[in-house]
């Protein structure tokens, strides 16, 4: 059963903000610093940001979230295991094969114990939902994880955080599942890098192993083809045309470089030969 709450656990809860009163498509800066010291973050940290998206109008239909495809336009994921987390400020979180969970840091009783997964995204892909599985019947603690974008622009410019989704355990008896949707947030490799963080905040002071697990996270996302722009390339394809935005993406992905003159002679027949080319550049295709 997916519970409705998009920001949640032990940590958050009092601070948390409510998505519907805050505008859409924008990014809010976080200044609270109890949320701040919540979240990870240094009390005084600045750059750090809370993203608010519009309706991405994806389906949310149960096939489309346990179906999805990892190619083409359709919706592809990226997974979080266990294994591939890796422990912050020497915290003692444990992974395993099929789990990770928490034990006594150095931070003592009711220190939040973290860790972080680097996310491989593609490029221009736009982020649909953060879902994640646990384990977790402590009854007033629980599990937090946080998906996260880090940007840094060319030159001397001040890095920038932003918290696009986050879920907790909070509440839940047992196996647990939960999602939030991240309406369409839009990868930028180019300048930034994604992660989730895991947030374990014991129940006592072993936290013991059976109370509070991480299973796994999943970001879904979809490929768009890229938008038109503004001049177009092709004398012969102008931007009312209907293939316009298509004809485009080719150019722009290094697909094509027309049939010459500065044209792409969209109305004449494509040959064998034409037709490898388009594949082997779509596809990356080589060899060494």
């Amino acid at each position: 059963m997916i519970r409705s709450t998009s920001i949640a656990g032990a940590l958050l809860l009092g601070a948390a903000l409510s998505l519907a009163e805050e505008p859409s498509g924008r990014r809010i800066p976080i200044t609270d610093p109890d949320r701040l010291a919540a979240l990870g973050f240094p009390r005084d940290a600045g750059n750090v940001y809370q993203w608010f998206g519009a309706s991405s109008g994806v389906s949310t239909s149960a096939a489309a979230i346990q179906t999805p495809e990892t190619w083409g336009t359709a919706t592809g994921f990226t997974t979080v295991s266990p294994s591939s987390l890796r422990s912050e400020h020497g915290s003692g979180l444990l992974p395993e094969p099929e789990r990770a969970y928490c034990e006594l840091g150095a931070g003592g009783q009711g220190a939040a114990q973290e860790a972080l997964a680097q996310l491989e995204l593609p490029e221009g892909a736009g982020l649909d939902y953060l879902q994640v599985w646990g384990y977790d019947d402590e009854p007033t603690y629980g599990l937090t994880a946080v998906l996260y974008e880090f940007c840094q622009a060319v030159g001397f410019n001040p890095p920038t955080t932003t918290l696009i989704g986050s879920l907790g355990t909070i509440g839940a008896n047992g196996y647990t599942y939960d999602a939030t949707p991240l309406n369409g947030y839009r990868v930028n490799n180019g300048q930034c890098g994604y992660s989730v963080r895991v947030i374990f905040i014991p129940g006592d002071a072993t936290c013991r192993s059976d109370q509070i697990q991480f299973r796994k996270a999943t970001v879904l996302w979809h490929r768009d083809v890229s938008p038109a722009p503004a001049t177009a390339t092709f004398g012969d394809v102008p931007p009312g045309h209907p293939f316009f935005q298509f004809i485009e993406a080719l150019a722009k992905s290094g697909i094509t470089g027309g049939c010459g003159g500065g044209n792409f002679c969209p109305d004449s027949p494509l040959t064998r030969g034409q037709m490898a080319v388009f594949l082997a550049k779509g596809l990356g295709m080589g060899w060494e």
